[in-house]
């Protein structure tokens, strides 16, 4: 019934007559239960079927006894025994648990493919134990995000199920790109002179054919015998096929050729246009959209590619209709006609496995073209944060892998293509010798005239070879003229934002940064900051406040050096920036953004994007530090947890402290904070206002805020308005001068109810107050720094109903504990985090255990037991068919629990890194499938697994 995914979606079902007549031996009564719902997992992670019924007093669980005589019961709770229950997510399934005398207890285990309707029972269990009346109905098994014709499921509300769906100066700069390929081009260019060469040699063989043997008393010759002439005849013939097949040959390689130089062009500008792009300052960006860059890039690139086919076929005519030839051809002579498709069933088998074959890979281009749009929009969009982490070279080297999966897209379909045109045009050349030989001999006994025969050749190569239309000649030029010029617009912008020709490096010294005298403006002739001046001296921390529109980002951007000043200078470590190396420039500044930019990927590596070779545990000091980890252990895969665009899956908040460790884990010698608490909540606000206390310390800051409770702990505050400095000093100073920061102040007191600072008054509104105090511990381990158990001062243990329990010498014991991975894809015995869920639902990190195999192994095999059950993957161990189906991705595979057949969506999101040679497909139902090593599959099952997950 739901033994497997997909097979029953209904909340309420029926229970098996065996295990209903157990039931009542044992005291159930399945008739008096309002709920009776199924699960397809046991709680030690196998398939099985297990029931879940719930009447007025009691919550039970039964499963088939695994012996005769064995009890049916697998767990019975009365309702007064239980205070809450909820549904816990894992790996590829989850868990109801029960919270039974302060314990939570596993009820049932699920697969992803019955979560939606364990959810729905466990909100209507929640109804029973607050004592309301519960009712279930039809309604109940409605799932719009499920195909209500085939039940599969859905990527959203309303989305179409593909299972149920039926239905002179451009051209001499292209030129000079194909000078690294001289050798390839001058060779496609002697294939064509060959092919084109080898064209006019069939008519001369004609001429000879009709001249020597058919009609030689017409050219003047004599007549030859009639043994001789047949001789002659048939030797005229396999020269003719000699001269086809040599000329197929030619097309061949001369297409291949030109397919390998096209698409090695059309690489080659995207690198050469993105490379300038990631050059160009982040004004240019401004003054473009993503979108058309994106084109820009992807699409007028391509446009290189058909310039060099252009070189090699030119343009040809559409196919003369068909039927129409075909009728004149039996009109002429129906026997000659029915030779002349002789090749038909050939071509049509040909043409069916190609269909098959090649088709598919089509789909693979326009992948491959999404993809690559969606690495560039990713990087495009965060150009800031790329620039800022001086991580260019990244970027080109990752958008250099994905525009070699198109290329390398193209080049297998068109190889392919141009093998398989010249075969079937050798088919089709193979019925036009046929008839030339007949025919020749028709002609010879007299039973057909020299005219028909020719006339019936006529049309026959109509037939056969259609003409080209050179009227789709001006249209190409114009897409091609107008693609390559909007292409070379990009490449002869030249950089704002360059290196200097001498650069002058950072000292490690801290001097401190300087504006001196800076006047700029986004737009020459209207400054946004007029004459600014001032100093941050080496580890102050320093707030910029004013009004919207006052400049105080464009100081930060200033100083970044994403646009350079128009008059003044910006020094750090009394250097000029626009002086100083690029690379070092951005090593030095790191920059918390208003608005923090994660990239798609795992969290591990947004929070390492600066430093690629942080160790584990520096990103476990760094999140701690910026109150990231316990939020990046709530999700089942932790720090290897898959964000979307943006970071999509995080609140604003959690992306903001992603952000901050990020900065921190970069270790800058300056830290820029862009209003990095201004658009979260006020517990978020709290949290992140905390981490920066952390961070900033001894560390010279740059702090823009909106919410002035945020510079409470600053050294020195900078009024800005109108682009100007118009107050600088310290917090005490500034509300004594009741200038701007006062009435900023006040504003935001007014606003929130409060009465208006006094002069005089400590903290965040009068004298710059000591360093602020970190909130007291609670009791147990100190949540700023990651703590790692060891096992002389930790026990694992099972404590009642089975929970898993740890004791800590001299501290408490902590029970109900699970175990997560802070990194499930990289560490499989290491760094296990141990967290406590109380009765209050608040969890709480008791510990971080670095190597498991430290552990007795009785303790371990707890741990294991308890990672068993949160991640439930299948591990594949043979692949046994690949292939598409309805647009997906089907796989027939052996695992480790038993064959699968599955499906999965053919995106980037569905088959992720593991390891360094691994893999993990995620099915249309969300659970996981496990490759460990790609390269231990058989050579045939990597080939066939590659030709669809091939990045």
């Amino acid at each position: 019934m739901c033994s497997r995914p997909g097979k029953s979606d209904l909340l309420n079902v029926e229970l098996p007559p065996d295990l209903a007549q157990l039931a009542r031996r044992e005291g159930i009564q399945p008739d008096q239960a309002w709920l009776t719902t199924c699960t397809d997992l046991n709680l030690a992670g196998q398939y099985e079927e297990v029931f879940l019924l719930a009447d007025e007093a009691r919550l039970v669980t039964l499963g088939r006894p695994p012996s005769p005589g064995r009890t049916a019961v697998r767990l019975l709770l009365n309702r007064p025994q239980i205070r809450e229950i909820r549904t816990r997510q894992g790996i590829g399934g989850g868990f109801v648990d029960a919270l039974v005398e302060g314990i939570y207890v596993e009820v049932l285990a699920f697969s992803n493919a019955r979560a939606d309707v364990l959810h729905k029972a466990v909100a209507k269990l929640r109804t029973w134990l607050e004592g309301s009346p519960v009712e279930v109905g039809p309604d109940d098994d409605l799932d719009p995000r499920r195909c209500p014709t085939c039940g599969l499921p859905l990527q959203f509300k309303g989305d179409v199920c593909r299972r149920c769906v039926r239905g002179g100066a451009v051209i001499g700069r292209v030129l000079r790109l194909m000078r690294p390929y001289l050798g390839r081009a001058v060779l496609m260019m002697g294939l064509v002179l060959v092919v084109i060469g080898l064209s006019l040699v069939p008519q001369q063989l004609v001429r000879l054919l009709i001249d020597r043997v058919l009609a030689p008393v017409q050219a003047g010759h004599d007549v030859l015998p009639a043994a001789r002439a047949a001789t002659v005849l048939l030797w005229l013939v396999l020269a003719l096929l000699g001269t086809h097949v040599l000329q197929a040959a030619m097309h061949m390689l001369s297409g291949r050729q030109a397919s390998y130089v096209g698409t090695q062009i059309t690489y080659d500008m995207r690198s050469r246009v993105f490379r300038h792009l990631s050059l160009l300052g982040v004004d240019y960006f401004d003054r473009y959209n993503v979108g058309q860059l994106m084109t820009r890039v992807v699409t007028d690139t391509d446009q290189m590619k058909g310039f060099v086919h252009q070189l090699t076929t030119g343009f040809l005519a559409q196919l003369i209709t068909v039927v129409s030839v075909g009728g004149v051809l039996f009109a002429l002579n129906w026997k000659l006609a029915l030779i002349t498709l002789l090749p038909a069933p050939l071509v049509i088998l040909s043409a069916t496995f190609f269909w098959r074959r090649i088709y598919p890979h089509y789909y693979r281009i326009w992948d491959a073209n999404s993809k690559l749009s969606g690495v560039l929009n990713t990087i495009l969009s965060g150009i800031r944060v790329v620039k800022a982490f001086g991580q260019e070279p990244r970027e080109r080297d990752r958008f250099g892998r994905s525009s070699g999966y198109v290329r390398d897209s193209f080049r297998r379909v068109e190889y392919s293509v141009t093998t398989f045109n010249p075969f079937v045009g050798l088919l089709f050349q193979l019925g036009g010798i046929l008839v030339w030989y007949v025919g020749g001999r028709w002609v010879l006994s007299r039973a057909l005239t020299l005219g028909q025969l020719m006339a019936f050749l006529g049309y026959l190569w109509m037939f056969y070879s259609p003409m080209g239309q050179l009227t789709q000649l001006t249209n190409w030029l114009t897409q091609f003229f107008t693609a390559a010029q909007r292409v070379f617009e990009v490449l002869d912008t030249t950089p704002q934002i360059a290196e200097a020709d001498r650069t002058v490096p950072i000292g490690p010294r801290d001097q401190g940064i300087r504006f001196d005298n800076v006047t700029f403006g986004y737009s020459r002739y209207e400054p946004i900051l007029r004459g600014i001046s001032f100093d941050v001296r080496a580890g102050e921390k320093i707030g910029i406040v004013g009004r919207s529109g006052s400049g105080k980002t464009t100081l930060i951007n200033l100083l970044a050096r994403f646009y350079d000043v128009d008059e003044g200078r910006v020094l750090v470590n009394g250097v000029d920036v626009r002086e100083a190396p690029l690379e070092q420039l951005r090593r030095h500044v790191a920059i918390v953004l208003q608005e923090p930019y994660l990239f798609r990927g795992p969290i591990l590596a947004n929070i390492t994007y600066g430093r690629a070779d942080a160790s584990d545990e520096d990103v476990l000091e760094a999140t701690k530090a910026a109150n990231a980890h316990e939020f990046i252990m709530r999700h089942p895969l932790g720090y290897d947890t898959y964000l979307g665009d943006r970071g999509a899956g995080l609140s604003g908040g959690e992306r903001q402290r992603v952000s901050i460790a990020r900065a921190l884990l970069y270790q800058p010698r300056v830290l820029v904070l862009d209003e990095a608490t201004s658009s979260v909540d006020t517990e978020s606000e709290q949290l992140i206002q905390q981490a920066l206390r952390r961070i900033t310390r001894n560390r010279t800051t740059l702090a823009i805020a909106h919410r002035l409770s945020t510079l409470k702990d600053a050294n020195r505050i900078a009024g800005l308005d109108n682009g100007r400095i118009v107050e600088i000093g310290t917090p005490r100073e500034l509300v004594a001068r009741r200038g701007l920061y006062y009435r900023l102040i006040r504003a935001q007191a007014e606003l929130a109810g409060g009465a208006a600072p006094a002069a005089q008054a400590d903290g965040p509104c009068g004298a710059a107050p000591p360093a602020a105090a970190e909130p007291p511990a609670r009791e147990g381990p100190d949540q700023t720094q990651p703590r790692y158990l060891c096992p002389d001062g930790c026990m694992i243990h099972l404590g009642s109903h089975g929970a898993l329990h740890v004791t800590i010498a001299g501290e408490r014991i902590y029970g109900g504990v699970h175990a997560a991975y802070a990194f499930p894809v990289s560490h499989a015995e290491q760094y296990i985090c141990l967290i406590h869920r109380g009765a209050d639902a608040a969890t709480e990190e008791i510990g971080i255990i670095r190597d498991l195999g430290r552990f007795p192994e009785a303790q371990a095999d707890l741990v294991r037991q308890a990672l068993a059950r949160r991640y439930f993957v299948h591990t594949i161990r043979r692949i046994r068919d690949i292939g598409w189906k309805h647009g997906f991705v089907a796989l027939d595979v052996e695992t480790d629990k038993g064959p699968m057949s599955f499906l999965m969506r053919w995106q980037q999101d569905r088959a992720v890194d593991y390891g360094q040679r691994g893999k993990v497909l995620i099915d249309v139902s969300g659970n996981r499938y496990l490759i460990p090593d790609i390269d231990a599959l058989s050579a045939h099952e990597r080939r066939d697994f590659t030709r669809f997950i091939y990045w």
